[in-house]
C-alpha cells in the first residue's frame, strides 16, 4: 500500500515539475521581450519581479506600460522610470529605462530617559546586493552601556510571495558601578 502511494506521489511530482518546462514555451498570444537599461545596482531579475513581468509569455491581462511604471516607482528603488511598450510580429517588447536611487541611508539615533541617555547610528540598506532586500545594522552607546542591533527583511524568499524577517542581532550590555 505504501509503495503504491509513493509511486503515485512520485508521478504527480514529476508531472508538476515537467509541465511548462521547455526551451521554447508555447505562448497563447504573443511572446514577451523585456529590455532593461540604466540599472547600475538593481539586478534585472529584481526589476522583472517588481514589474510582474516574469516569464517569456505576455501576462493574461496584457502589458500596461503605466502600471509597470507605477509598480517600479512604488518600489522606491528608482528616481526615474520610463516604460515603452511596442507590439510587432507576435512579440511585445517592453523597454524599461531606470535610474537607481542611493539606497544606503545613515540614521542618527539619540535617546534620553530618567536614568539613561545616549546616541548612535543605524545604517539602512534597502537594496542589498541589488535584490531589494532590507538590512538594518547599528549601534548606540549610552552612559549605562551599549546596544547593537541588526535586522534583515526579505520580501520575496527565493522569488516567492513569502516575507522573511530576521532579527539576528540584538544585544544590550549594561555597565554597573558599585560603591
Amino acid at each position: 500500500m505504501l509503495k503504491n502511494v509513493t509511486v503515485y506521489l512520485g508521478l504527480a511530482l514529476a508531472t508538476i515539475l515537467s509541465s511548462g518546462t521547455g526551451a521554447y514555451p508555447q505562448c497563447s498570444d504573443n511572446a514577451l521581450n523585456v529590455e532593461i537599461e540604466g540599472n547600475n545596482k538593481t539586478r534585472e531579475i529584481t526589476i522583472l519581479r517588481v514589474a510582474k513581468l516574469k516569464g517569456e509569455c505576455v501576462p493574461e491581462g496584457g502589458v500596461d506600460g503605466a502600471a509597470v511604471k507605477q509598480l517600479l516607482l512604488n518600489s522606491h528603488l528608482f528616481s526615474s522610470v520610463e516604460v515603452d511598450v511596442e507590439e510587432s510580429d507576435g512579440t511585445i517588447t517592453v523597454r524599461i529605462r531606470v535610474k537607481d536611487k542611493w539606497t544606503i541611508i545613515p540614521v542618527p539615533v539619540f535617546y534620553t530617559s530618567e536614568q539613561q541617555s545616549g546616541g548612535g547610528i543605524m545604517v539602512i540598506e534597502s537594496n542589498l546586493l541589488g535584490l531589494k532586500k532590507l538590512l538594518v545594522v547599528g549601534a548606540a552607546f549610552s552612559n549605562r552601556g551599549n546596544r547593537y542591533e541588526g535586522i534583515y527583511v526579505d520580501d520575496a524568499v527565493m522569488g516567492s510571495r513569502w516575507i522573511l524577517v530576521l532579527r539576528p542581532l540584538y544585544m544590550q550590555r549594561d555597565l554597573f558601578k558599585y560603591d
